[in-house]
């Protein structure tokens, strides 16, 4: 994913604040190479998806990744250090899954961001209750068709984990031990929200750029946003040394 358009991804950018979070992510997406609509990045499972927006991360910013958290024993901030190739993880190509459970077979699927943009926000409960009917295709038992919400706790809890089985890229986790005082645990990595705070730098590096150029030589945001970086920074250089 290269030479995407700074404009656009501006315009991506400042449209994408009022957005939740799945949305935001399809709408960065649409603003970049390969050329799709918001729709069509939403219809792509979730997995899919975070796998397009590391290649946008790579492409605006390279594949170094770095972030902090305090350690749940002692407290301490551990940083950590890692590249977008670590938290890449091969899926499955299959776009239907079955499983057999306690007498019911069960033909599912595993979600996408247009399933989760479509789920009730009332509830937790609600919400997993309806994305387990959007990713069930089918549930059988002695030959007859069996509604969602009427297959047993552990049915469910199997759909459940086939489900994230099925697309581990959905949900990536980063083993993390703290130098202070050794405690092991794991941390869930997003790189929805980890892309998005670097978008959020971007662009405000970007719109001072402008503001600097457009102050100095009476230029439109347009014409200095149409420049290669390289003789954008050229200019700044001029401009501030």
């Amino acid at each position: 994913m290269v030479g995407f358009n700074t404009a656009a991804l501006l315009t991506a950018w400042e449209q994408a604040f009022a957005d939740p979070p799945v949305q935001r992510a399809v709408r960065l997406l649409s603003a970049a190479p390969p050329e799709k609509a918001v729709e069509e990045w939403a219809r792509l499972r979730v997995g899919d998806r975070d796998s397009a927006l590391l290649d946008l991360q790579d492409s605006m910013f390279g594949d170094a990744l770095e972030t902090a958290t305090p350690c749940p024993r002692c407290g301490e901030q551990v940083e950590l250090a890692f590249t977008t190739q670590q938290v890449r993880v091969d899926s499955a190509r299959a776009e239907n899954f079955t499983l057999t459970e306690g007498g019911y077979q069960v033909t599912y699927r595993p979600p996408t961001s247009e399933d989760l943009l479509g789920l009730p926000r009332h509830s937790m409960e609600a919400a997993r209750t309806a994305l387990l009917a959007r990713c069930v295709d089918a549930a059988v038992r002695n030959g007859q068709a069996v509604p969602v919400e009427d297959l047993p706790v552990p049915v469910v809890e199997a759909v459940t984990k086939g489900i994230a089985d099925a697309d581990p890229q959905a949900e990536v986790s980063i083993a993390i031990a703290c130098p202070e005082c050794g405690f092991q645990w794991s941390m869930d990595f997003d790189i929805a929200s980890y892309l998005w705070t670097e978008i959020q730098e971007w662009a405000h590096r970007t719109l001072r750029d402008v503001h600097t150029l457009a102050s100095a030589y009476g230029w439109s945001e347009r014409e200095v946003l149409e420049m290669s970086s390289q003789r954008r920074g050229l200019y700044l250089g001029m401009v501030e040394g």
